[in-house]
């Protein structure tokens, strides 16, 4: 018997003979089979890895970019049958999502973004470029796309399917009829997902990625229940040291306004550009979007922690944002809850928001923990003054003092006022498109 030994050629790109495999659960492990090609790039990889322990710098955070897999237009065509009405699982104001299922037996959701536009592929691009850069537990993995070609002037997204849809469709007591509803354990444990996953973008990527558009249908729930942030189209990044050449060498998709801008003076606290863009373009969902950014343009991760807070409110009292307004307002001649949520917490009146389906089945002292959280989050005047990402997550695991202070902060602080009307009026200069106000609730299960 004779073995030719074969010499592996470390300078080949490793991308072309890697072969591409579906993510699987966190909780689980798929053993395969290894072929030749694949032992082989496992081998390259190792070798490539082990050189660069002496070779390479040290770089924080790491941009270990994902191989997504490219489909062609018929793949998806035959996965979805033909784009089936009967497997539309979710419109919304970009596009249409599909159930599918791969040649494999991999279930998918299939997203097709509404007619090309430039406003379409920056959404296409922002959705790639996350899918490539981020990988968490609690963040949809992207595991595909296909770009317009002769057969189709589409694009389209391709994801794990969520077998139990969006939060908000688990939040509506009419669509949830048939499914058990959500017990304050599962409520608790999709408020600490969320938290983790925006801690992530916001902390933990090559790039700092804000989502700008979170709320209960841009939440979907796996097999177990585990939350899962989607719908990054409207996602913007920033580079954690924000260097002057990096930003301005981005798409404008990518970086809200050149790096050299200068440092503003708001609320007598000091916001520079290491910390916050801008844009002329307000996008985003009516209720879920911080006032500096209404109201200025300006945004940041901050942007994000107002928009969970709304959503944490929803997930307590399983009430839409539109139905809290206006509970508020019929109790309390205010216009949004803000001031109405203060005064349950100080009169110990926690009835009032609770969702009445979990009957009584969770904890008072956790209740008001959440509610103040929420409160905390949803501060008006001072994006500064809410807390980021990593501290809910330290609230939300036990951190008492950190809440604690903040609260009593705010209760000192009374500047920290209702919302008025005035704040949803237009301004000049920004074009405000509401993505969902048109929308029935039930259209905006994600991704969308």
């Amino acid at each position: 018997m004779v073995f030719k030994a074969k010499t592996l050629d470390l300078s080949e790109d490793i991308k072309t003979t890697f072969p591409y495999s579906l993510p699987s659960s966190p909780e689980s492990t798929i053993c395969l089979p290894l072929h030749h090609s694949c032992t082989r790039s496992i081998a390259v990889r190792v070798a490539a890895g082990v050189s660069q322990i002496f070779t390479a710098p040290r770089l924080e955070p790491a941009c270990q970019e994902k191989q997504l897999r490219r489909f062609t237009y018929q793949e998806l065509e035959i996965a979805t049958g033909n784009f089936s009405k009967e497997n539309v699982v979710g419109q919304g104001g970009f596009g249409t999502v599909y159930k599918g299922r791969l040649s494999c037996g991999y279930p998918v959701a299939v997203k097709i973004l509404k007619p090309v536009s430039l406003q379409g592929m920056a959404q296409f691009r922002a959705e790639v470029q996350v899918g490539k850069m981020v990988t968490h537990r609690n963040v949809v993995s992207l595991i595909g796309f296909c770009e317009m070609t002769a057969e189709s002037n589409q694009l389209l997204l391709v994801y794990p399917f969520m077998e139990n849809g969006s939060l908000s469709s688990r939040l509506n007591k009419h669509a949830a009829e048939s499914q058990s509803p959500l017990d304050w354990g599962t409520r608790k444990r999709i408020a600490l997902g969320v938290a983790r996953g925006l801690s992530y973008l916001h902390d933990h990527c090559f790039l700092r990625i804000i989502h700008r558009d979170i709320k209960p249908s841009n939440i979907l729930l796996d097999e177990n229940l585990e939350p899962r942030i989607g719908d990054f189209g409207l996602a913007k990044f920033m580079d954690h040291k924000l260097q002057a050449g990096l930003s301005n060498q981005m798409p404008d998709h990518m970086a809200g306004i050149r790096s050299g801008s200068q440092i503003k003076q708001h609320s007598g606290e000091l916001l520079d550009n290491h910390s916050e863009r801008m844009t002329n373009r307000i996008v985003g969902t009516y209720g879920y979007m911080a006032p500096e950014y209404v109201l200025e343009g300006r945004y940041s991760p901050k942007t994000d922690v107002f928009a969970y807070g709304i959503m944490l409110l929803e997930l307590i009292s399983g009430c839409s944002f539109v139905k809290l307004r206006l509970l508020a307002n019929s109790e309390d001649n205010v216009w949004l809850p803000l001031d109405w949520v203060k005064q349950l917490v100080d009169a110990r009146n926690f009835d009032r928001i609770i969702d009445s389906i979990m009957r009584c089945n969770y904890s008072e002292s956790e209740i008001e923990k959440l509610i103040k959280l929420s409160v905390i989050c949803n501060q008006f005047h001072s994006p500064a003054k809410r807390p980021n990402m990593s501290e809910v997550v330290g609230i939300l695991e036990g951190s008492s003092d950190s809440l604690d202070n903040r609260w009593e902060e705010l209760q000192q602080n009374r500047e920290e006022s209702a919302y008025r009307p005035e704040f949803w009026s237009s301004h000049s200069g920004r074009v405000f498109e509401d993505t969902a106000s048109h929308l029935d609730p039930e259209e905006l299960s994600g991704p969308r």
